[in-house]
C-alpha cells in the first residue's frame, strides 16, 4: 500500500483510491527471507474485511508485479471484487499466498509501519487502523 513503492514497481500505475475487500482478513502467513519477517496475505473468512488501495495498472506493470510477488510460486494472482467509498464494485487482481502457515507470523515494525502509514494517510476506518496495531512485531 506504499505509494512510493508502487510507483517504483509500476511506473505507469494510477491510484484510484481506497477500497474494501469483504470476507477476507489480513494476516501474515508467509516468511520473507528478504525482509526477515512475516509478510501480508489475505485469508478467506466469513466476517472479515481488508482495506487497501485500488490502482489501474498497465500490462507491463502487472507483469512487474507478478515478478515482484513471486507469482505463481510464493503468491498467486487471483480475481476478487472490491468496493470503493461509494459502494461501487470493481473486479480486480490481488495476490494471495500459495502455501500458508497455520498461525500468524510476526512481522517487522518497519513492514507493518508501511501498512499503518497508508491506513492513516488514506483515512481507512478507525477500527481497521486499530486492528493493524494489534499485530505483534519482532522488533
Amino acid at each position: 500500500m506504499n505509494q512510493q513503492q508502487m510507483q517504483e514497481r509500476c511506473p505507469e500505475s494510477l491510484l484510484i483510491g481506497k477500497a474494501r475487500l469483504s470476507h477476507y482478513k489480513l494476516d501474515f502467513t508467509i516468511y520473507s527471507e528478504k525482509r526477515k519477517c512475516g509478510c501480508a496475505d489475505i485469508v478467506l473468512t466469513k466476517d472479515g474485511e481488508v482495506w487497501g488501495l485500488l490502482y489501474i495498472v498497465s500490462d507491463s506493470d502487472l507483469e512487474a508485479l507478478d515478478t515482484f510477488e513471486g507469482h505463481p510460486i510464493h503468491y498467486k494472482r487471483c480475481c476478487v471484487t472490491v468496493y470503493d467509498n461509494c459502494g461501487v464494485g470493481y473486479t480486480v487482481f490481488t495476490y494471495e499466498v500459495v502455501t500458508k502457515h497455520t498461525s500468524t507470523l510476526k512481522t517487522s515494525k518497519q513492514y507493518l509501519g508501511l501498512l499503518q502509514e497508508a491506513a492513516v494517510h488514506h483515512d481507512f476506518p478507525k477500527g481497521y487502523t486499530e486492528f493493524l496495531g494489534s499485530f505483534t512485531t519482532i522488533e
